[in-house]
């Protein structure tokens, strides 16, 4: 009995071992890496080609679709690779509980994916800083696109997290995913005014580009017009998109729950 106390499973067991598995899984580390250094190097060559002049750090977040593939990349290899080799069985064998299993594997990305997104935002501000000429100092503006940048990272990597519970399938998880963040607006060529006017500014790509945007509040207005997003703060266009995330979420949880694996 004493024994079996002192393995009694537990949420925070679970987490470790979610933890340990993202660490161990090449999909995963190889991304980060990836992400990492391709991402740098191209901030890195935006400010060493462009125009002379001063460089503000909030340049980083321009190219926000490029650390979100290697986000929803992860989000999907978290899941499916379980799936692809049979160890999920074994998952479920160690821990009856799907619900406690899910929750942990979705913390446990999270956390992956705050790592991931600090740790590249760091680098990426370090190069900006050293190649640049000149840098203007860090915004409010910037730091609230640095905290977007971050917050749409983790919800990116658990919108495919949940997908691959849902699906089962990396090819399957991925080509949804890309196709509901980068491709949705390919439906404004149909002439209707839902899919024109009404539906874009809520697609899940154009939140994120309005909530990673580093212009100050004082251009924001001029935003609205460019581009199509909804009339209400940016904080508020990152919510809706990780209310997006959370349906997706709750939909692979109750598919994870109720499908033999």
């Amino acid at each position: 009995m004493a024994q079996t106390q002192n393995y009694k499973i537990t949420f925070f067991r679970s987490l470790h071992s979610e933890f340990l598995k993202l660490c161990t899984q090449r999909i995963i580390t190889v991304s980060t890496v990836l992400a990492v250094i391709f991402y740098a190097g191209i901030c890195a060559l935006v400010v060493k080609h462009s125009a002379a002049g001063i460089r503000h750090f909030g340049m980083i977040t321009d190219g926000w679709n490029i650390p979100v593939i290697f986000f929803l990349i992860m989000g999907v290899g978290a899941v499916t690779s379980e799936y692809t080799f049979n160890t999920i069985r074994t998952t479920n064998l160690a821990d009856p509980s799907r619900t406690r299993n899910f929750l942990a594997k979705t913390l446990a990305s999270a956390l992956w994916a705050l790592g991931v997104g600090i740790i590249l935002e760091a680098v990426c501000s370090a190069v900006v800083y050293i190649t640049a000429a000149k840098t203007a100092p860090f915004s409010s503006a910037d730091a609230r696109a640095f905290l977007c940048l971050l917050l749409a990272g983790i919800g990116a990597q658990l919108f495919t997290l949940g997908l691959g519970y849902l699906l089962r399938s990396t090819a399957g998880a991925l080509a949804l995913g890309f196709s509901l963040i980068f491709l949705l607006s390919i439906l404004q060529i149909i002439p209707l005014k839902l899919l024109r006017d009404t539906l874009p500014p809520f697609f899940p790509g154009n939140l994120i580009n309005y909530a990673v945007s580093s212009a100050p509040a004082g251009q924001l207005e001029e935003i609205k017009e460019t581009l199509q997003t909804p009339d209400c703060a940016p904080q508020t266009a990152l919510c809706i998109f990780l209310a997006y995330v959370a349906v997706i979420l709750v939909i692979g949880w109750v598919r994870y729950r109720r499908k033999d694996v």
